[in-house]
């Protein structure tokens, strides 16, 4: 009797191992397809959000102001705000006047007037945040004069740089004369 039941679970092992011989690959293909359908959902609506930040960005900007910008900027957020609020991915513009950041999602701006920029620097973190190379980070002067610092990883955070301190120069011959 022993030996019937050991002779049944080896046929019943032998069974599931067929089962899942055949299943298997119909499984992974399925899993394979269902992975393929969201992530098009998300390019898809991605795509839907940076179009928004586009038109966002035409509609308060001629082509020729934009000096400089990175599509794919992240904001490690305001030191007031302890990185919070508008942390995320965007668009960072600079124009003659203003530096410009854009949050994908949800959609949320933040404008800096050249002008209020009061110090540019590059460091390697910003509010206990480290990142893999420089930041860019700008000292203002916000609402009622009250200091601001604010923080962006970019590709290229040096071409930021070179290109804010042109700008806040030829505000400062400017207030010169």
């Amino acid at each position: 009797m022993h030996e019937s039941k050991i002779e049944w679970l080896d046929q019943l092992i032998e069974a599931g191992k067929n089962i899942v011989d055949i299943v298997s690959p119909y499984w992974w293909g399925i899993v394979a397809f269902l992975g393929l359908l969201v992530l098009l959902k998300l390019m898809s609506r991605m795509g839907h959000i940076r179009s928004g930040c586009r038109d966002i960005i035409k509609k308060r900007y001629e082509p020729g102001e934009i000096i400089t910008h990175d599509n794919g900027a992240f904001c490690l957020g305001l030191q007031s705000e302890k990185g919070g609020k508008i942390r995320g991915r965007g668009v960072l513009v600079l124009t003659s006047c203003e530096l410009f950041f854009v949050r994908l999602h949800p959609v949320l701006e933040l404008a800096v007037p050249v002008k209020n920029i009061e110090r540019v620097t590059t460091p390697e973190s910003f509010l206990n945040v480290s990142a893999n190379g420089p930041l860019l980070q700008v000292q203002y002067s916000g609402a009622e004069g009250k200091v601001e610092i604010a923080a962006w990883k970019l590709t290229r955070a040096d071409v930021f740089v070179e290109a804010l301190k042109k700008q806040r120069k030829k505000l400062r011959a400017r207030r010169k004369k």
